[in-house]
């Protein structure tokens, strides 16, 4: 009996990784790049990522998307650590979105991890001055 209660509670404290990908020890926060947020570019980017052993990761190629945000993704994700294990590949889906401000002012982004699969990052429109 105590052996399934502990067994229950570091099941809560540790789940199992989905889809056998490693799980993600550091991760950095990214910002909208800021000239695709002046000409309102959204969209989609598919990151290939490939970790080492030790958990770096040794290669990001993006496959789709603007090349503004391609960019920032493949950055993004350089800095990630993943779990120690065999080298393997995955795909990390970013979402870069715009939305329509309530006020007008220059906002951080708003960054949502779904690790680690995927990550959204959404920002304001850029201000039109008149």
């Amino acid at each position: 009996m105590i052996c399934r209660m502990i067994f229950a509670i570091l099941s809560l404290l540790f789940p199992t990784q989905r889809s056998g990908n490693p799980c993600v020890f550091h991760l950095e926060s990214l910002n909208y790049n800021p000239l695709a947020r002046q000409a309102r570019i959204q969209g989609k980017v598919q990151v290939l990522v490939t970790v080492s052993s030790d958990g770096r990761v040794v290669s990001a190629r993006a496959g789709s998307g603007h090349r503004l945000l391609r960019q920032e993704a493949e950055n993004n994700v350089q800095k990630w650590v993943f779990s120690p294990g065999e080298e393997r590949t995955f795909e990390v889906s970013y979402e870069f979105r715009l939305e329509e401000p309530d006020i007008y002012y220059e906002p951080h982004s708003r960054v949502t991890f779904d690790l680690p699969e995927r990550v959204l990052v959404v920002s304001n429109f850029q201000t039109i001055d008149h």
